[in-house]
């Protein structure tokens, strides 16, 4: 890549997001500038900065809920479509940055993003925020609940295979 091709990726890369002081390498800068162009074409995502962690580059930006009541800053991370990432480099991300969840932002190779977010599943959803008529259940009631259920379930399918036994036999 040339200067000028990187001074360009640089450009495009300020036009759609804050830069800071340090600035990532040019093929750095062009993950970013596509995540960052993907990103700023949606109307949830605002103020986009890129920041440099200890992992890498990464954009953080503040995230609007779907009423556009709320938001929270949320971190988004370009990989290229040929780049890894485990359950362990995740988790350890997560808890160096602070947060319960990160953006992935995969591109191909014609510049296209595709956002994937990981982060533990909300089972419940906060106290506050629950509406009055969803119960709550401890722990030990959804597990004995779900046995109960497994075990209706499997009594429904013995009797299915019964009937299919009998059946047969009566055909014979």
């Amino acid at each position: 890549m040339s200067a000028a091709d990187a001074g360009g990726a640089l450009d495009s890369l300020r036009q759609v997001a804050e830069l800071g002081e340090v600035l990532p390498s040019p093929e750095e800068a062009l993950k970013l500038y596509f995540a960052a162009r993907r990103l700023s074409q949606e109307e949830r995502w605002e103020n986009l900065s890129v920041v440099q962690t200890s992992g890498g580059w990464a954009i953080r930006a503040a995230h609007f809920t779907e009423d556009f009541e709320d938001f929270r800053f949320e971190m988004v991370i370009p990989l290229l479509s040929h780049e890894t990432i485990t359950l362990r480099t995740h988790e350890e991300r997560c808890q160096e940055l602070g947060l319960q969840g990160i953006f992935y932002a995969l591109l191909d190779a014609d510049g296209s993003v595709v956002l994937y977010e990981v982060r533990p599943p909300e089972l419940w959803s906060p106290i506050d925020q629950r509406r009055s008529d969803e119960p709550f259940l401890q722990p030990e009631i959804l597990a004995q609940l779900a046995q109960d259920a497994g075990k209706e379930q499997n009594d429904k399918m013995e009797k299915a295979g019964e009937a299919k036994k009998r059946k047969r036999k009566k055909d014979q």
